[in-house]
């Protein structure tokens, strides 16, 4: 996201060693750092002068108690460096975590409900929750902002989910027709250069009654428009008597 920052994230390690160093006490470029944490696997981390973590050229463990630390590539230290050795089995605070940027309106936060939220321009797009399942905030209910073409006086709803630039829609309108055509709009559009063909079926009463048949719905690139056909050669409607349209279907967004 650009100029990041990370707040409130916490290690406790069950055993660390800590050290600060400076460029005298490299040789040809290598930091020996003795722990004594008598562990074969450690995790190791360094950081510069201005307190901003850096990778090293290699990290290499020489014993149970020790280690070298490969600078070479830095060349000639300045400052006072420091370096943190966590023995195998430290474990993570379950403190929030946020990464954000400048502005504070995008942000992933851990949070101590075990998920991991994601926000952008301040509203909620996405969460992944402890049970590894991915979704969006509750379904929104579009129906009554959105424009029906087609009823009097229609009744119903118009679902919607986002998850990254996939949109999932669930629907069910009904009313008395008053024209020979139907749609609805959408809150997202899809792309213009779109090379997919977006048809999909669903079920539908036409002047009263089911059809055996599905009807056709059709989202054109670059719309937002929803049209539905009483059969897949593009079917017009009954301008009288009771009209339902009723289905799912998914599309990419701009």
């Amino acid at each position: 996201m650009g100029n990041s920052a990370i707040s409130s994230g916490i290690i406790t390690p069950r055993i660390s060693y800590q050290r600060t160093f400076i460029n005298a006490d490299l040789a040809t470029g290598v930091l020996t750092v003795t722990h004594n944490l008598n562990s074969n696997y450690v995790i190791v981390a360094v950081y510069d002068n201005n307190s901003k973590q850096i990778g090293p050229d290699d990290i290499t463990l020489t014993s149970v108690n020790a280690l070298t630390i490969d600078l070479t590539s830095y060349g000639t230290l300045t400052g006072t460096w420091s370096c943190i050795v966590i023995e195998q089995g430290a474990t993570t605070s379950v403190v929030p975590t946020t990464i954000q940027d400048s502005t504070g309106n995008n942000q992933i936060v851990a949070g101590a409900d075990n998920t991991i939220k994601m926000k952008t321009n301040s509203v909620q797009r996405l969460v992944l929750d402890n049970g590894g399942d991915i979704y969006t905030v509750a379904w929104t209910d579009y129906f009554s902002t959105s424009t029906k073409v087609g009823w009097s006086s229609p009744s119903g709803s118009i679902f919607y989910k986002l998850i990254g630039k996939i949109l999932f829609v669930s629907y069910e309108i009904d009313g008395t027709s008053n024209d020979t055509v139907t749609h609805f709009t959408l809150p997202y559009s899809r792309p213009a250069d779109s090379n997919m063909y977006m048809d999909f079926s669903c079920t539908f009463k036409n002047a009263g009654s089911y059809s055996a048949t599905p009807g056709m719905v059709e989202i054109a690139n670059s719309s937002n428009v929803v049209n539905f056909y009483t059969s897949f050669a593009g079917g017009a409607w009954t301008g009288s008597s009771e009209k339902l349209v009723r289905g799912q279907f998914w599309i990419e967004i701009a």
